[in-house]
């Protein structure tokens, strides 16, 4: 991003013919991770000039789509399932050793029910510069909502007006 003129001008660093998302930095080793969104759900690292490099698929994660995603500050990738509505229930994943280049699936956490009816079905999350709590922007009732990782719980902020589609944190 070439911040020196208003408006500001995003420079492409690269091409790719790999589909990934759920995006997330990695501040153990400086990279950014990605993951297919569609099956076979493999992870890739993506290198400086931009391509991806997979680093395989994570044993035990469900052949899903996953849109959600972010890394804490130790290392670990949360995702979350279901870019679609149909897709339940809603898990929270929890994976560690992106940087040792063997994804492992550390936990399944049931994500907390919206409206009494469905798990947050966001589009992306962000987790707090402690890593105490994820966000993200339901689309089920146009909120922000708060996930904790450690439970799965969601604490639905107040409600905004429609905002339309949003895809990312």
């Amino acid at each position: 991003l070439d911040q020196s003129v208003f408006p500001y001008t995003l420079n492409s660093i690269g091409t790719t013919t790999v589909e990934y998302n759920a995006l997330g930095f990695n501040y153990l080793d400086g990279f950014v991770y990605g993951i297919r969104p569609t099956a076979p759900n493999r992870m890739y690292r993506i290198d400086n000039t931009g391509t991806p490099i997979s680093i395989g698929t994570v044993a035990g994660l469900p052949p899903q789509s996953y849109f959600s995603g972010t890394i804490s500050r130790n290392g670990t990738l949360y995702l979350i399932n279901g870019g679609d509505p149909l897709v339940t229930p809603r898990n929270l994943y929890v994976i560690s050793g992106l940087d040792t280049g063997t994804p492992t699936l550390d936990a399944t956490i049931p994500i907390g029910l919206i409206g009494g009816t469905t798990g947050a079905r966001v589009s992306d999350i962000a987790l707090t510069n402690d890593d105490s709590f994820l966000y993200g922007f339901t689309r089920n009732t146009n909120q922000v909502v708060q996930i904790d990782p450690a439970d799965g719980a969601v604490v639905a902020l107040p409600a905004t007006s429609s905002l339309g589609t949003i895809g990312g944190m």
